[in-house]
């Protein structure tokens, strides 16, 4: 688990005097912006100043980092996604306009869901063959459940990176959000720490930088399997190898009978299609 005080934070200011610009290979960054209940407009208006720091680290534009910004509260709304243009002054203007939206409840499980089925797909802009990962901000438990939410993630092959602050979150629930990965999970004391952790220390960035696909894989049946691992279908005619970076390899044994060469009849009938397992086969009747 990572831990970062205002302690490690200062200490870290001698990296100011290099400048340079991190998250330089193509990946798609959505960013969850707690709405809930429990955040105010001071705190809200930190998370913005957070996300603008971040953008100001990293490399953004067509090949290049994109970002997609949603914001979960009584609902979850996609405020910025990856169709926008993605040029810093054009992202930190449309940051600027977001507004706090009607709270409610802290739902973990259903914002991440909603950022995997809504915010992280090609029909508003997420690109293929692109790492993606999710950065959630928590400040408070969830009131829903996790679990679905984050096999959906490893499933679709999003990295979760929760960013803890304050005392009253769950620390299973981040985890299992987090895939496991205590390391991927980042604790701040307070809100003001939180944009302070972006500008001033490149730690979080650099595992954001750095992240890879989820390394488990997820069966028909929802089970995990680990990266070598081999299984097949019921029907015996489809297996599937679990790769590294949670990528399933499928090897398809069921023969296209409609490819085969049918049986000339010597009594001039047609010939039947046999149906066997996992092929087929013609004969004459």
């Amino acid at each position: 688990t990572t831990k970062m005080t205002a302690t490690t934070v200062i200490t870290s200011t001698a990296r100011i005097s290099k400048v340079r610009v991190l998250c330089t290979q193509p990946m798609d960054v959505v960013i969850l912006l707690d709405g809930s209940d429990s955040i105010g407009e001071a705190q809200f208006e930190e998370m913005k100043t957070f996300v603008k720091s971040f953008i100001g680290k990293i490399q953004t534009g067509l090949d290049a980092t994109h970002i997609s910004i949603i914001q979960y509260g009584k609902i979850n709304t996609l405020e910025i996604n990856f169709d926008e243009n993605q040029e810093k002054e054009n992202l930190l203007q449309l940051i600027d306009n977001i507004r706090q939206r009607e709270p409610g409840p802290s739902q973990l499980g259903k914002a991440l869901s909603f950022a995997v089925q809504n915010g992280l797909t090609e029909a508003i802009g997420a690109r293929v063959g692109v790492l993606k990962v999710a950065v959630l901000i928590a400040t408070d438990i969830s009131h829903d459940d996790v679990d679905t939410a984050a096999e959906e993630a490893i499933i679709t092959g999003v990295t979760v990176i929760p960013i803890a602050i304050g005392q009253r979150y769950d620390e299973h629930q981040l985890r299992t959000l987090a895939g496991q990965n205590p390391n991927d999970v980042f604790h701040l004391s307070d809100m003001e720490e939180l944009p302070i952790m972006a500008a001033l220390n490149d730690e979080f960035i650099e595992k954001v930088c750095t992240a890879t696909s989820p390394q488990e894989c997820i069966d028909d049946e929802g089970n995990r399997r680990q990266a070598g691992e081999k299984w097949r279908l019921p029907d015996k005619c489809h297996s599937f190898e679990c790769k590294q970076k949670g990528e399933v390899l499928s090897t398809n044994y069921k023969i296209n009978c409609e490819r085969l060469h049918r049986p000339i009849c010597s009594n001039n009938l047609p010939s039947i299609k046999i149906e066997e397992r996992c092929s087929c086969r013609f004969a004459c009747p």
